[in-house]
């Protein structure tokens, strides 16, 4: 009896102790898993995050159709940069950012999930096309548009590229 009551205290302080810590471990590896409302907007959305490194990802309500919105979110961004959106098919592309007048959303560095204010609505400049890939970059400096098409690599903080087939009428 008595040893069982000791097993028992120590079963006890190992919970106490140990679990605080292993959650504190598991923050300091992945600091952008935490369970923000960002986070289970993300897990409701079944849009899987990158396990390592800075991403950059978006999420379009399915079915996607012209006019609806895609939710663009960054994450582990080691320093701060300039988001370039635009939507490909075969030859023909659409632009989002950077814009005409080549402004583009500045996301500032951070080690968690930022759902980015600056959504985009689908344009109907894409209503030629059914099928579309839509490609984000995240780059260290604001680029022209002819620069970005030849952009090296080690320009690029974070890239992600998502398919879209867009499904009849207009929200």
């Amino acid at each position: 009896m008595k040893e069982a009551l000791i097993v028992a205290t120590l079963a006890i302080v190992a919970l106490v102790v140990l679990v605080p810590k292993l959650g504190g471990v598991i923050r300091q590896i992945e600091p952008g898993r935490d369970r923000t409302i960002e986070i289970q907007n993300l897990s409701n959305s079944h849009i899987d995050i990158p396990t390592g490194g800075p991403y950059v990802l978006a999420h379009c309500a399915d079915p996607c159709r012209l006019g609806s919105w895609i939710k663009l979110y960054v994450g582990r961004i080691p320093k701060s940069g300039f988001l370039a959106v635009w939507a490909e098919s075969g030859a023909d592309r659409v632009w989002y950012y950077p814009t005409d007048a080549n402004f583009y959303p500045k996301v500032e560095a951070t080690p968690d999930v930022q759902v980015l204010s600056d959504g985009l609505k689908l344009s109907s400049a894409q209503g030629v096309h059914k099928r579309w890939t839509l490609k984000l970059a995240l780059l260290d400096s604001p680029y022209t548009r002819a620069e970005i098409e030849t952009l090296m690599p080690d320009h690029v903080i974070a890239s992600h590229e998502m398919q879209i087939e867009l499904g009849e009428g207009k929200r």
